[in-house]
């Protein structure tokens, strides 16, 4: 299995720009979602306000998460 990327990594500076413009937009994570590119055998996590698709950062084909964990449940649970 491959490992994440490097944080000097242009996935790494693509993840950063999405979360500031997230904040910058007002919108909240809700979803904790886990995925796994069967190309290239990479795993990653991504914070999201819903269940949604994203690319795998070393090869960019799309992908549905095969877990998401709603982090408002989480907070109802503690």
């Amino acid at each position: 299995m491959k490992t994440p990327p490097d944080i000097f990594d242009d996935a790494f500076l693509r993840t950063n720009a999405i979360m500031e413009a997230k904040q910058a937009l007002g919108i909240e994570d809700r979803y904790r979602n886990y995925y796994q590119c069967e190309e290239c055998d990479v795993e990653w996590t991504m914070l999201w306000s819903c269940g949604c698709d994203d690319e795998c950062p070393d090869c960019r084909k799309d992908y549905t998460p095969y877990d998401s964990v709603n982090l408002d449940e989480d907070d109802d649970d503690a």
